[in-house]
């Protein structure tokens, strides 16, 4: 591997992003097979529109932020910042990108990577979900308090700690739930309410919107919740919960007193229905 100009190639704030150190930014050139995405990684790395417009300038001016990686051992890297790029770079036809290189422990890994990626737009609400929560535990680990740490994390990406520890809440739903609030088909709030289900609880749910259509609102999420934490909670609560009560029929009787006094002694039931049938329709009319 050959040392590389910075010239062209713009540098991150690594160091800023982990606190400084002795290692210097030298570039350096790694190939893309040697190089793989970070353990658990939860940011998507998709095809989507703005990954061609990251393809196309690649393709022009080449990679122009250098990947921030850890060494596996025998020649083989991990990426900490750059899974976007590596995979541009892979579309665009190139067969290596330039890094930098630092060597870093686990825990210290995960704080890097998360940080580097709450930097992104428009970060779904899963993915930021399980990057609290792995920054969460990678700062335990290293002996920060768990209110600490989700108030560092929160200032960080402008979350309060309660936001953060809602945040981590959704990595205890299911796929198909959490997929939900990603389409934001489910409030947040109602994912963290239904996240206190079991997961059998959670299929509940799932049922019954495949039935009817219908994810419980807030307020029926926290009724849901409710059930399970009295152990009477049933997938035909959650159905009763979430279609609401029926509407009851509205029933009008009127005796015939009450009706043939406005009406000729000649005119038989058939008539007399079907005179007030009419006056009805030319009152709605009027009236809507």
């Amino acid at each position: 591997m050959k040392g590389r100009s910075a010239s062209k190639i713009k540098l991150t704030s690594y160091d800023e992003l982990l606190g400084g150190g002795e290692e210097t930014n030298d570039i350096q050139q790694v190939s893309l097979e040697h190089l793989h995405s970070f353990e658990n990684h939860p940011f998507q790395v998709n095809d989507d529109e703005a990954m061609a417009e990251l393809v196309e300038s690649v393709k022009e001016e080449g990679i122009l932020t250098a990947l921030l990686v850890r060494p596996l051992g025998d020649g083989e890297y991990e990426i900490i910042a750059g899974h976007r790029r590596r995979h541009a770079a892979q579309l665009a036809g190139l067969k290596e990108v330039p890094v930098i290189i630092r060597n870093m422990d686990q825990d210290t890994a995960v704080r890097a990577m998360v940080d580097s990626n709450l930097q992104r737009p428009n970060i779904l609400p899963s993915e930021k979900a399980f990057a609290y929560r792995m920054k969460m535990e990678a700062m335990n680990h290293q002996g920060t308090s768990g209110g600490i740490s989700a108030k560092d994390i929160g200032k960080n990406a402008n979350d309060s700690a309660r936001q953060v520890y809602r945040y981590i809440r959704l990595t205890y739903l299911m796929n198909d739930l959490l997929n939900a609030v990603d389409r934001d088909v489910i409030g947040l709030q109602v994912g963290v309410e239904l996240s206190y289900l079991t997961v059998p609880e959670q299929e509940m749910v799932e049922e019954v919107h495949e039935s009817t259509g219908k994810y419980p609102s807030l307020e029926q999420a926290k009724k849901i919740r409710q059930h399970r934490e009295e152990k009477t909670l049933t997938k035909e609560i959650v159905r009763l919960l979430v279609i609401g009560e029926r509407k009851k029929k509205t029933t009008v009787t009127l005796k015939q007193d009450e009706i043939k006094k406005y009406f000729p002694p000649e005119y038989d039931e058939q008539k007399i229905r079907t005179v007030i049938c009419q006056l009805l329709e030319e009152w709605s009319n009027q009236n809507h």
